[in-house]
């Protein structure tokens, strides 16, 4: 108990004594004269200058001139050469088309009679004359001709009708006709078409 006492007195002289203290410092500094001087404010003008960008400088345009014309010389054409051109190459042709029955239809070849002074083409090559008239040469003619003569003949072997193809004059082109319509020719197969069947008869007139 007693040192309690005697902390506790301790610590009131401490707590007195720091009062005390305290109260001199607030007492000397109210003496002393503190500040901090703030010399007087000066002004500064301060200019704004607007910005100009430097102009471009003028652009100068000068004239290059122009490259002189050159004379280009062409090579004369040389008249011994000839132009060369590739042949084209061959083109197919379509195939052809033959009706059936015109396949292995021959044409018939010109029948020639031996001896005799006319030939027969056509159709009728094939057909044999079984009654003919033969003109003969006229008398007070001094030229070789030829006649030559459609004929149409019927299936019975009749002449049904004659056409001047080539003339040789008006005697021999009359005796000629006179001749043919006398003409019979055999009658045509029954297994054939019973058609008209059409020539050409060629008569030759020669100096004996």
């Amino acid at each position: 108990m007693k040192r309690h006492t005697n902390r506790m007195g301790s610590l009131t002289k401490g707590v007195i004594g720091s009062v005390i203290l305290h109260i001199i410092i607030l007492v000397c500094l109210r003496f002393v004269n503190v500040g901090i001087y703030f010399g007087e404010a000066e002004f500064i003008e301060v200019g704004l200058i607007a910005y100009t960008p430097p102009a471009e400088p003028a652009r100068v345009i000068t004239k290059e001139p122009l490259p002189a014309e050159e004379l280009v010389e062409l090579p004369e054409a040389k008249e011994d050469e000839k132009e060369i051109i590739p042949e084209a190459p061959p083109k197919e042709l379509p195939p052809i088309s033959i009706p059936k029955e015109e396949v292995g239809k021959e044409t018939p070849s010109p029948a020639i009679i031996q001896g005799e002074p006319y030939i027969i083409e056509g159709e009728l090559s094939k057909r044999r004359v079984i009654s003919k008239v033969i003109p003969l040469y006229p008398e007070g003619y001094n030229v070789e001709t030829d006649v030559k003569v459609e004929i149409w003949v019927s299936p019975d072997g009749r002449v049904e009708r004659l056409a001047l193809l080539k003339k040789g004059g008006n005697i021999f082109d009359q005796i000629t006709l006179d001749a043919l319509r006398e003409w019979k020719f055999e009658k045509l197969p029954l297994h054939l078409p019973q058609e008209t069947q059409k020539g050409v008869v060629t008569f030759m007139y020669r100096l004996r």
